[in-house]
């Protein structure tokens, strides 16, 4: 099912006096349920697309529909509802608050602080590995277990789309497997959809799908094979 669809988006920046198109007139659609990876060097327009996705930016031209809507023209109030509702986003940086546990740290990621909620909070705080762990601050939280908590603050409101910019950037190589591994099983079992963007090398053990984009352009758009069963073995 299309989940969301871009119309010939063009985003493009003032640069002194000249106009640099970041994108450049793309068109792709992305289903519910698919695993996308963007990768591309840096200045190839990945993380504009990015945050174009998540409404983060608008288009200079163009259309970008999630479910049939064009967020392009929407209010900043009816964008701001969206990103709330609709869409989760993790970081290279973890941005998560130093004065609070890890537990708080996704709770602060609610808007509603119901008792369901803090109870989904803990569940995928267990879920993602970190049941002894979210009593923890971040200080006392390794690199991957910061990027897990990450990950928990971005699903607990239930979005229908998770953004990820590169979300292993800070970690070392192992780690950064782990926590792809982990979106992989997020991806595969809890049928999340999800787009990363990476300059990860093993990004194809994990997504579906990957975009090469460069100059603001998409280079290809392929399908991956089928993932290998040991990839989600020891998601969490």
């Amino acid at each position: 099912m299309k989940l969301i669809e871009f119309k010939k988006v063009v985003k493009t920046f003032k640069q002194g006096t000249k106009a640099i198109n970041a994108v450049g007139g793309i068109s792709f659609t992305i289903d519910k349920g698919d695993f996308v990876a963007i990768i591309g060097p840096s200045g190839s327009g990945k993380s504009t697309i990015l945050q174009l996705l998540g409404g983060l930016d608008r288009p200079t031209e163009g259309e970008i529909e999630i479910e049939g809507k064009n967020i392009a023209k929407m209010s900043e109030g009816r964008l701001t509802r969206l990103r709330r509702n609709s869409i989760g986003f993790i970081f290279q940086n973890f941005n998560l608050i130093p004065t609070l546990t890890a537990l708080q740290n996704v709770e602060a990621g609610m808007a509603n602080r119901s008792t369901v909620a803090a109870k989904r909070a803990r569940s995928l705080l267990h879920q993602l590995g970190l049941g002894e762990r979210m009593n923890h601050l971040p200080s006392l939280l390794s690199g991957g277990e910061q990027q897990r908590v990450a990950i928990a603050r971005s699903l607990v409101h239930e979005p229908k789309i998770l953004l990820a910019d590169e979300p292993t950037g800070n970690l070392d190589s192992r780690t950064g497997q782990e926590i792809l591994r982990v979106m992989a099983h997020l991806n595969e079992k809890m049928g999340q959809t999800i787009i990363v963007v990476t300059h990860s090398d093993y990004i194809s053990n994990y997504a579906t799908r990957i975009l090469h984009v460069r100059d603001g352009k998409i280079l290809s758009d392929g399908a991956l094979k089928i993932r290998n069963k040991d990839v989600l073995e020891k998601a969490v």
